[in-house]
């Protein structure tokens, strides 16, 4: 099928038993705001985001390291052409996430799950388009402040809740 159920090992209705009237609202809304980005890219060549209210860690000076996560993200997306359209910086296919549940799960005040351990300024959640236009988050870590990103793990924001808490 093509509802994801096989990369993330559940069945749609195993998802849907999650969500709460805030998550389906959130979800329309971030949906939504895909939808304007990716025609406000092809107009402008920018793109927005949705207000958290979650405060980030230290920010990182995205010159220094834009660059490498898009690599490392391109790099995954070439290894998963079945999932994945073919890379390109031309059109609007990957955003730093602007899901506030995401962002709580990384640098909330208590990091379970895959992400105990890891630094705030160690972690980022990228949105990335999937060949069939829906969106999948990948969290990238690096092991040390200026180490090297890697991809920890992807999925929609159910899974991620689930394997990012303890």
């Amino acid at each position: 099928s093509d509802d994801g159920s096989e990369i993330t090992g559940e069945t749609a209705s195993d998802a849907d038993e999650e969500k709460s009237l805030e998550d389906i609202a959130l979800d329309k809304r971030i949906a939504a705001q895909h939808a304007k980005n990716e025609k406000s890219f092809v107009e402008r060549g920018g793109t927005g985001g949705l207000p958290t209210g979650i405060p980030e860690p230290r920010r990182l000076d995205m010159s220094e390291y834009a660059d490498i996560i898009y690599n490392v993200i391109f790099t995954y997306m070439e290894e998963h052409p079945d999932r994945f359209p073919a890379p390109t910086e031309d059109e609007y296919i990957l955003k730093r996430t602007f899901d506030p549940r995401i962002q709580i799960l990384l640098y909330g005040e208590t990091k379970g799950g895959l992400v105990s351990g890891f630094a705030s300024e160690d972690l980022v959640a990228w949105d990335v388009r999937q060949s069939d236009g829906s969106y999948c988050i990948l969290v990238l870590v690096r092991d040390v402040t200026g180490g090297k990103w890697r991809i920890l793990t992807e999925g929609d924001v159910y899974k991620l809740r689930r394997e990012l808490t303890d």
